[in-house]
């Protein structure tokens, strides 16, 4: 099994004043729009879907596809499915009261009797620090539930019209408090962990981009 994951690096300006769109998050620090391509759906539909619903912008022009990759490594893994953990390695074993949602990533740290025992870890992030660990479940679900492989689609959007300096875009359903988007300067723009390790793989490809 194999999941799909997009996020966009949305610029504005030319040359050395270009800006990057980050995202304030509340508990998940500064990022960039990003999210899970629902089944079905190809990359570059999610990646608008992305942005309109994490951001509320609808009218981007869609630059480039600036990379895929595989994310994940060693015992790092990503739920494919929405799924009630159980207490041992057995179908019917008892339910523990831990939904493990489609897309979160996990790591798996045993595998029997076609069951994974999986655990999720909650981190707390400020701004553009390391997340600090806040709750951490584990159990055990079918090992069809967890897919190893993760390919990450990263965009390159520029707006088609004059964005404010700061905004507050309400995620709806994702259940989570209006959160702040703000611009950084792009040449030194700094995001959470994973995310910047993105940003600096494609900073240069973003910068030479002054259309």
């Amino acid at each position: 099994m194999v999941m799909h994951k997009v996020a966009a690096f949305v610029s504005r300006g030319v040359g050395a004043a270009q800006q990057l769109l980050t995202i304030d998050h509340p508990d998940a620090g500064w990022q960039i729009p990003a999210g899970t391509v629902e089944e079905g759906e190809e990359p570059d539909t999610a990646v608008r879907r992305e942005l309109y619903e994490e951001a509320r912008l609808a009218n981007l022009a869609l630059v480039q596809k600036l990379a895929t990759f595989n994310q994940l490594t060693g015992d790092q893994r990503v739920m494919c499915q929405t799924v009630q953990l159980r207490a041992t390695a057995a179908p019917d074993a008892p339910l523990l009261p831990y939904i493990f949602r489609r897309g979160w990533y996990v790591r798996q740290l045993a595998q029997q009797k076609g069951m994974a025992q999986v655990c999720y870890e909650e981190r707390q992030y400020l701004s553009n620090q390391p997340g600090e660990v806040v709750l951490s479940w584990q159990g055990w679900v079918g090992d069809t539930a967890v897919a190893p492989t993760l390919i990450r689609h990263l965009y390159h959007c520029r707006p088609c019209a004059e964005l404010p300096d700061e905004w507050f875009a309400d995620p709806g359903d994702h259940g989570h408090k209006p959160w702040r988007l703000f611009w950084q300067p792009l040449m030194s723009a700094e995001l959470v962990q994973g995310q910047q390790e993105w940003l600096d793989m494609v900073r240069d490809r973003l910068m030479i981009c002054d259309q």
